[in-house]
């Protein structure tokens, strides 16, 4: 009996590897004019594409996939990922940024039969998640831009145009960790700061808000949008601690009838 489940486990591996390997296919999928080509293998798929060179899409979270398919989007520039299971279905749409040069996953759609007698019912449940990351983890930078600081005008721009999920993966493409903040050019990073946690790149928002307030400790706006942050994160305590740090400093200033009402809650919740 062992020997007989063996071989059946087996048999679906290899089903499973074989039907996954060099999957290939070709059209227009950027936003140029030259013929592209899609290589699938078994946790990864290949855009071959004249304008972003070889891009590798991992779909390593997809290997319960029996059927893979990819179709090129209604919308130039944006692609279609379906991978199928026994009873789901994941669509992942990847948008071409002519900008950074780069593929980002934009949208991952979850379909799933009901449990239920009825396996062939054609209900669904449909859960959309926002993505925003480059899909290769490469790092892509503005041309002439390598700065946090000398991207200050374009995410403004996008986040004027709510190009949100742009905006963050600029961020991501961006080290971080070459922060030279200064007294001249403070307004600027704690600006950037506040467009970030807008924009929802709270990590970011807060790894800066930090840095802010270690050197400048009396910056009490950067309090109020570190609480934001914090907030956003499911981080409740930390929050209030920003909050409250920002409530004493307004009320030190004589400015306490100006701290939102928000603000006053969230310290005073539980």
């Amino acid at each position: 009996m062992i020997k007989v489940i063996m071989l059946i486990i087996l048999t679906y591996i290899v089903y499973a590897t074989s039907s996954m390997n060099d999957i290939v296919r070709k059209g227009y999928f950027d936003t140029d004019n030259i013929e592209d080509k899609i290589v699938c293998k078994i946790d990864n798929c290949t855009i071959q594409s004249s304008l972003s060179k070889n891009i590798i899409v991992d779909i390593s979270n997809n290997m319960n996939c029996r059927d893979l398919n990819i179709y090129k989007s209604k919308i130039k520039g944006e692609i279609l990922i379906e991978c199928g299971g026994y009873l789901d279905i994941t669509q992942t749409y990847y948008k071409y940024n002519q900008k950074l040069k780069n593929w980002f996953a934009n949208k991952i759609i979850y379909e799933k039969s009901p449990s239920g007698p009825n396996e062939n019912d054609d209900e669904y449940y449909q859960k959309i998640v926002q993505k925003s990351w480059s899909i290769d983890k490469k790092i892509y930078k503005i041309k002439g831009k390598d700065t946090l600081f000398s991207l200050f005008q374009d995410i403004i721009k996008l986040y004027k145009n709510k190009e949100f999920l742009t905006l963050k993966a600029l961020i991501k493409s961006v080290n971080l960790k070459h922060l030279k903040i200064e007294k001249s050019n403070l307004p600027t990073y704690n600006n950037i700061a506040y467009y970030l946690q807008k924009a929802g790149s709270n990590k970011e928002a807060v790894y800066l808000l930090e840095k802010i307030i270690a050197k400048y400790p009396n910056r009490t706006v950067a309090y109020y949008n570190l609480g934001d942050a914090y907030w956003a994160l499911g981080d409740k305590k930390k929050a209030r601690k920003a909050y409250t740090t920002y409530t004493e400093q307004m009320c030190d200033a004589g400015k306490q009838k100006r701290i939102p009402k928000v603000v006053i809650d969230r310290v005073s919740s539980k």
